[in-house]
């Protein structure tokens, strides 16, 4: 009976082993593997010209339920403030979050989540926003200091004097000495005819006084 070489033998034995070895752990990778981020809307690096509610994920296995509090999802814009508007809702293998976008430019997207083999797998990424922008809510100006109402002698210009009183005023003034002038003259006029009236009344009574003595004398 012939056997074959030992070295043979030697040969066969490892290549089993290596082939079993190699077996073994491909079988055991898929097992040993994390789920991982599948999909992304908006995805990274991308350029959103549109208008953006919503920041989505999809994962390659549904998060696991009862590690909601380890599952996370914000967005934040170029200032670094969230533009969040929500808490993220699971369904199934994806996650989403509202968002309100009010600054244009690059935004990123940090995400954690649990891997259905009870790890916690996250990551982040950015994109670019160049869509409309929300308006920001319009502040409320402070109220204007109230100042006293001026009262109406202290702010009231001083009233021009109309020109018809004015001149009304010396004219009336300048005619007083004027009628008296004419009245003391017009007096003064009068005086001598009533002298001269009350002599011509007086001759005229002597006149007719004498003029019956001297009839009665004749006879």
């Amino acid at each position: 009976m012939t056997f074959p070489p030992l070295r043979n033998l030697v040969t066969a034995l490892f290549v089993m082993l290596a082939l079993a070895a190699g077996l073994a752990v491909l079988d055991a990778r898929p097992a040993a593997a994390h789920d991982a981020l599948a999909r992304a809307v908006p995805a990274a690096d991308e350029t959103v010209t549109t208008e953006l509610s919503s920041v989505t994920l999809t994962f390659s296995e549904t998060p696991l339920a009862e590690f909601a509090n380890a599952i996370a999802l914000n967005v934040t814009d170029p200032t670094g403030a969230s533009v969040t508007t929500g808490a993220p809702v699971a369904e199934g293998t994806t996650l989403s979050v509202p968002v309100e976008v009010s600054e244009a430019g690059l935004h990123t997207v940090t995400w954690q989540s649990v891997s259905s083999d009870g790890h916690t797998i996250s990551g982040t990424y950015t994109f670019t926003y160049a869509g409309p922008v929300a308006a920001a809510a319009p502040t409320t100006p402070a109220p204007a200091a109230s100042t006293p109402a001026a009262s109406p002698s202290a702010t009231a210009e001083p009233t021009a004097p109309d020109p018809t009183q004015t001149a009304a005023g010396p004219a009336s003034t300048n005619s007083i000495p004027l009628i008296i002038g004419v009245t003391t003259f017009a007096a003064l006029m009068l005086i001598p005819l009533i002298v001269v009236r009350l002599l011509r009344a007086r001759r005229r009574k002597k006149a007719e006084m004498a003029a019956p003595e001297t009839g009665g004398t004749e006879e």
